[in-house]
């Protein structure tokens, strides 16, 4: 039907198929590029991060695992029990309490929060008089403090120097291979629908809605400005704006729209590396104070 009411002139669908190929080809090499660099960064990204939680839990942050001093504290001697009190010596067991007066009259009260943050000697049932509260021990781990200085944490920030820059930049490459995919399979049913098949109009549906998924991914992975999602949108739509007129001058046209063709071939192409050089400076990759360069405006 197409050729019907168009008929082109001999050598009009390879010149046009010609154009639509370069511009396939290079979309695709750019997803290719593009998407094998961020399995790349995200296989390094992984790989140090198992790394560093290795050596985080085996060097830094090692198991509880007692010394042989602690463990001679902990122990009780047989003529120990010479030294203890009489009324703990006369004890009858499970009769008489091993608490003393204090702890009774507490529990009695109700005031048992201030007997766990304080208790004394007799508030526990230690006869040997032994153990002491964590509150007295000092305990690293039972002092109050922001989670954002405990120890771990610290080692855990320090160790995400190693990989969340290439974790970050994996993400990067994604999104702009993913960009550069949905641009190469437009270009792919303009020139196969389209141009081949004569079926230009599904051919520009296609087109639209790839491009419309281009807008919006952009629009999800960065934090733009007003100014700065509009110049992303011009530049995401003239390559395959282009690329359709230039398809439907061929079809309709034939030979005689070559120096359209010409015209607007250079500016698709131009329209995907100034794509590509924003794209790069919109991150706007920073420095950070732990010496990590991150996209600070990608999300």
């Amino acid at each position: 039907y197409w050729d019907e009411l168009y008929p082109l002139p001999p050598g009009t669908v390879e010149e046009c198929l010609t154009v639509l190929l370069n511009l396939y080809m290079l979309t695709l090499g750019a997803a290719f590029l593009y998407l094998l660099m961020a399995v790349w960064f995200a296989m390094h990204a992984s790989v140090v991060a198992q790394c560093s939680s290795v050596r985080l839990l085996t060097q830094f942050i090692r198991l509880p695992v007692p010394t042989w001093r602690q463990l001679e504290e902990m122990r009780t001697y047989a003529e120990s029990f010479e030294n203890l009190r009489a009324k703990h010596i006369l004890r009858v067991p499970f009769v008489q309490d091993a608490r003393g007066p204090r702890a009774g009259l507490q529990s009695q009260s109700g005031s048992s929060a201030s007997a766990i943050e304080d208790p004394g000697p007799a508030a526990t049932s230690d006869p040997w008089e032994s153990e002491a509260h964590g509150h007295h021990r000092r305990l690293y781990e039972l002092q109050h403090m922001p989670a954002a200085m405990r120890h771990h944490v610290k080692l855990a920030r320090r160790a995400s120097q190693q990989f969340q820059c290439f974790d970050a930049f994996a993400r990067v490459a994604m999104t702009f291979g993913t960009n550069q995919l949905l641009q190469a399979i437009t270009y792919y049913c303009l020139g196969y629908v389209g141009v081949q098949d004569g079926a230009p109009w599904p051919a520009f549906c296609i087109a639209g809605i790839m491009v419309a998924i281009s807008m919006t991914m952009v629009h999800l992975d960065l934090s733009l400005t007003s100014k700065e999602q509009l110049t992303g949108k011009i530049l995401t739509m003239t390559g395959p704006l282009c690329a359709s007129i230039v398809s439907w001058m061929q079809a309709v046209d034939g030979l005689r729209s070559d120096h359209l063709v010409m015209t607007l071939l250079p500016i698709a192409s131009a329209a995907h590396g100034l794509w590509l050089l924003w794209a790069l400076w919109i991150c706007g990759v920073q420095q950070q104070k732990n010496g990590s360069m991150l996209p600070v405006k990608f999300r």
